[in-house]
């Protein structure tokens, strides 16, 4: 009886479609949804006069703003595809007195030309940069960036692969936690000097002394190596590496 029922149980679950999901991100954490998919026109105005209140975004005021919300310009451009998808930028230009773009959302047109939106990044004082497809061996990858603009200017990435019928997001914990395991007694990572590799599939980040006086300043001493390779949409971490001496960046 319970082979049966565990079998019937991976059975259901196995029926039940891939769900697509968005992952949406400003000054507050970010936040994860399973929205429909509409046609181009629904994105096509700004975030807060869509017609779902569950799928607006930003800070949206109640009273007297529709009249700026009409004023939103977008601009469409297409980043590539992947098999059957279509993957597009969907920047939104509002009217605040300072260039933008200040919103951008990444769009997955399926073969039914219905519009996923799986990304959605608020950032009216960072730097959003253009989406990319890249390969990760074989595996086309969507890499998504944006820098905050900050003192320490961290750089926060994200990245995607279609699995199926879906987009997925991947997780790079297993390198980064790779990392920190490497790290030396007195050492810390420096966020700033890192990169994911999707060419020689290495995750490297910089490291400090962890008594050093101005991050920005004292690095970087040393680095620590991820070799990683990508798994029906997993991340599998290798065996990290410390390598001391000074570290200036990566090779373009």
């Amino acid at each position: 009886m319970v082979i049966r029922a565990a079998l019937c149980m991976l059975l259901i679950a196995a029926a039940v479609p891939a769900q697509w999901k968005r992952y949406s991100e400003s000054d507050e954490p970010g936040a994860v949804d399973s929205p429909p998919a509409h046609d181009l026109r629904y994105f096509r105005v700004d975030p807060c006069s869509r017609n779902d209140e569950k799928e607006r975004f930003g800070y949206c005021e109640p009273d007297g703003e529709t009249q700026r919300w009409a004023r939103t310009r977008t601009n469409l451009r297409t980043v590539g595809k992947i098999g059957d998808f279509t993957i597009y930028d969907l920047e939104y230009f509002l009217d605040i007195g300072y260039p933008g773009p200040h919103l951008r959302s990444v769009l997955v047109e399926t073969p039914g030309h219905l519009f996923h939106e799986i990304y959605l990044q608020e950032s009216l004082s960072g730097v959003i940069f253009p989406t990319e497809i890249l390969k990760a061996g074989q595996q086309p990858v969507i890499k998504v960036k944006w820098d905050d603009n900050g003192n320490c200017h961290i750089v926060y990435e994200k990245y995607f692969v279609i699995l199926g019928d879906v987009a997925a997001l991947l997780s790079f914990g297993p390198a980064i936690r790779a990392a920190e395991k490497a790290l030396p007694r007195g050492k810390r990572t420096y966020q700033p000097m890192s990169e994911f590799n999707l060419k020689s599939l290495v995750y490297s980040i910089g490291t400090e002394r962890v008594d050093a006086i101005g991050q920005k300043v004292a690095c970087c001493d040393g680095h620590i190596s991820v070799p990683f390779r990508i798994e029906e949409g997993l991340v599998v971490a290798g065996k990290a590496e410390f390598v001391s001496g000074y570290f200036s960046g990566f090779d373009q």
